[in-house]
């Protein structure tokens, strides 16, 4: 069957026949060494700058990190570790705010990658988990599929397709006997879903294939699906995002990954040797590959030490599957590393995320800028009903989890924090003027704002 399948791919490729030689391991090994220090470092500033999880910087590039990490690639595993405890700890904190089943930041997609995370490091099993898995079980329960909330974000956060796939991918890591059931029920109307709707673009598809290969659905369909993406392989070897648009590294990257996983293709067929030269071809000197964004505004963009300006969140994402991409071809090596790893993991060894702010500093909190958070604030963020944007701001936890648009606030930097922004924002920002009603703050009220997120955001216990 394989046999007759690599055959029909070679009729919707007759511009990539020409005689090239193989794409070698050690050109492989050196374009993700190339990458791999770009990749490693913007996470950790983002783990930095920011105290929520984000799938661009905290999931994608752990999974690029690991993959590098098993074929014999020198990582610093402690990052890992820090981006594993993020996404552990942002788990917990969200489930528990809004309940089983609740609307969480990011949604289905941000609990989906949040697992692929601790799963991509092996982390084990634990309440977090399984908290997890019951919630996506429960989450939107009456639909076939999962589907993405909130503003767009293309290509990543913008399809039920990809949302279905990343919640699809987490609970299969982390389902458990007292889940199975609940599990089962979901992802068998998940695959008669996939297979009865058609996708709409290289994203959809992507996605698409991924996941019926992650369901086992019938062969047909997955062959179906991987046929559809080799008809749009482009004359330069790539894969374009839409149509009519140029190849770039996050839709190739991507498609290779889907072609690999479903096992329609090897990496010998014309199409992934292409789809790699591409790759090793628009590899810009610096180890990262640009990619435009698509995506409109969402959240105040900050830097995360990754070239490419304003499209520097795309094209992490970009070089980071490129890296995963290219390591699934290079052999696994040994690790010896799984038992310091799991006693790193450990709770005792875990590091201290809280603050302890001194009385004085609480003392500034409650009788300086509580009372305006009261007055103005809290008629519309406070947990204590469902909070417009889903963010709080009742509890410095809820400030840093952040809503829709992210953290509500950057600990010691006011003019980065989406609380002082909106407060500050003109009538034509693109950030929303807050608050709605009553007239904008007092100079004297705005200063203590400022001055209480210098202060890294004392908060009542």
């Amino acid at each position: 069957m394989r046999l007759l399948f690599s055959l029909s791919v070679l009729l919707f490729l007759p511009s990539l026949l020409h005689a090239q030689q193989p794409v070698s391991d050690d050109e492989l090994r050196a374009s993700i060494q190339k990458a791999l220090p770009l990749v490693e470092e913007t996470s950790k500033v983002a783990l930095r700058e920011r105290a929520c999880y984000t799938c661009h910087h905290g999931g994608v590039t752990t999974m690029a990190i690991e993959a590098a990490r098993l074929r014999g690639f020198e990582v610093d595993r402690q990052n890992v570790l820090e981006q594993m405890e993020r996404a552990q700890l942002n788990l917990t904190r969200a489930i528990r705010r809004v309940g089983v089943g609740g609307r969480t930041p990011g949604q289905a997609d941000g609990i989906g990658w949040q697992l692929m995370t601790l799963a991509a490091g092996d982390w084990p099993a634990d309440e977090a988990t399984h908290l997890a898995v019951e919630h996506l079980v429960q989450y939107d329960h009456e639909s076939d599929h999962w589907a993405w909330a909130g503003r767009p974000r293309p290509p990543t956060v913008a399809s039920p397709f990809t949302t279905t796939w990343a919640v699809v991918r987490g609970v299969l890591d982390y389902t458990t006997p007292d889940t199975k059931l609940g599990v089962a029920v979901r992802v068998t109307e998940a695959r008669d879903w996939l297979i009865r709707t058609p996708s709409r673009d290289t994203e959809e598809s992507v996605s698409k294939l991924r996941t019926l290969k992650l369901v086992e659905a019938d062969e047909r369909a997955i062959r179906d699906e991987a046929k559809k993406l080799l008809e749009i392989q482009q004359d330069d070897g790539g894969w374009a995002q839409l149509p009519g648009q140029e190849s770039d590294a996050y839709a190739t990257s991507t498609v290779l990954i889907a072609l690999l996983e479903s096992e329609q293709l090897k990496r010998d067929d014309v199409a992934i040797q292409a789809g790699l030269r591409f790759l090793l071809g628009s590899q810009l000197e610096d180890g990262s590959w640009h990619v435009k964004k698509r995506a409109p505004f969402v959240q105040p963009h900050f830097e995360t030490s990754f070239p490419h300006g304003k499209d520097q969140f795309i094209s992490a994402v970009a070089t980071a599957w490129s890296v995963y991409a290219m390591a699934q071809l290079l052999p696994s090596v040994a690790d010896h590393d799984d038992e310091a790893a799991l006693a790193a993991m450990k709770p005792e060894n875990a590091k201290k995320s809280e603050i302890e702010f001194t009385p004085e500093q609480i003392a500034f909190f409650t009788e300086k800028v509580e009372p305006i958070l009261q007055r103005r604030c809290y008629r519309c963020h406070t947990t204590e009903k469902e909070p417009k944007g889903d963010l709080a701001l009742n509890s410095r936890e809820e400030i840093l989890i952040g809503g829709y648009g992210g953290p509500g606030a950057v600990p010691g930097r006011p003019d980065e924090s989406m609380i002082f922004k909106a407060l500050n924002a003109p009538p034509d920002s693109l950030v929303p003027q807050m608050p709605p009603r009553g007239g904008k703050l007092p100079q004297e009220e705005m200063e203590l704002i400022k001055k209480w997120i210098e202060m890294d955001l004392p908060h009542r216990k």
